[in-house]
């Protein structure tokens, strides 16, 4: 997959979960996997 193709989808994600109100304990797994990209 490529890297372009993989940030796009967590960003969707992203934007899932925001939508969604989630925990702030997942959404901080979700940033600090963004960072580690």
């Amino acid at each position: 997959m490529k890297m372009r193709e993989l940030v796009l989808d967590l960003m969707r994600l992203l934007e899932n979960l925001v939508q969604m109100e989630v925990q702030p304990q997942l959404l901080a797994k979700v940033v600090t996997y963004l960072l580690m990209l």
